[in-house]
């Protein structure tokens, strides 16, 4: 991918997390899988490669944690 893309994928991730933060965001199984599932969306507006993107949606729910 162009580095362009990855830049705005990084900044809309960002909107993700911030949007769906709480404080026990990360604990409750509801809040995590909406924030998983609105980081799958992300990843197929731009068609990031689809076997990578499971590892992609961890990673990220790892480093938003």
């Amino acid at each position: 991918m162009q580095d362009e893309v990855l830049v705005q994928i990084a900044k809309e991730l960002v909107e993700i997390i911030n949007e769906n933060i709480t404080l026990d965001a990360f604990k409750r199984e509801d809040a995590r899988a909406r924030i998983r599932n609105n980081i799958r969306k992300l990843l197929i507006k731009y068609n990031y490669l689809p076997n990578k993107s499971v590892e992609a949606v961890n990673k990220v729910l790892k480093q938003a944690e």
